[in-house]
């Protein structure tokens, strides 16, 4: 069982997984004013991004 935890742990992830930690890269790079209620409604993760600072 080990083994198998280590191997899907090691397993590259998914196009859909890199996308999303590139994007909350650069959210979390570029210094955000008061996000707009547009951008609350687009991204949701950023309002918590910004209370996890």
């Amino acid at each position: 069982m080990s083994r198998v935890t280590k191997s899907e742990q090691q397993t590259p992830p998914s196009v859909e997984q890199l996308s999303i930690f590139t994007l909350l890269e650069q959210l979390q790079s570029q210094p955000q004013p008061e996000p707009k209620p547009e951008q609350k409604k687009l991204n949701p993760l950023n309002c918590e991004i910004t209370k996890n600072r």
